[in-house]
């Protein structure tokens, strides 16, 4: 098992992106692929139940909830916060383009250049 093979349909023709095969529902959904975490057949890693990492293969987790079972685009708690707006306060005398300034960057000074000197 490796590289150059189907894991839908074991076939070493094509790879499962062009795979046109029905695979049974008992088998699971990659038949052929062997895990690299726990070495069983049947799932990719990031499927695998003793998977840690979840979907993170490098660590890390969704920015919204911290889950390793979903990127942070299907996260259950982003459809919520989408609906969520900030609305800030109008004062009188205020005009409409106004626009609040927290923290003004900091003037940076220039670098001065050291010539390079080459002796050979």
């Amino acid at each position: 098992m490796g590289t150059g093979i189907c894991y839908r349909c074991g076939s070493t023709e094509h790879e499962i992106t062009k795979c046109k095969a029905k695979v049974d529902p008992a088998l699971g959904e990659f038949p052929f692929a062997k895990c690299f975490v726990c070495g069983q057949m049947g799932h990719l890693s990031r499927s695998c139940p003793d998977n840690p990492k979840g979907l993170y293969a490098d660590g890390g987790g969704c920015r919204l909830c911290g889950s390793v079972k979903h990127f942070k685009k299907d996260c259950p708690q982003s459809r919520n916060s989408d609906r969520m707006v900030t609305v800030g306060r109008w004062a009188k005398g205020m005009s409409a383009d106004y626009e609040e300034i927290l923290d003004e960057p900091k003037p940076q000074k220039p670098k001065t250049k050291i010539p390079k000197v080459v002796n050979f």
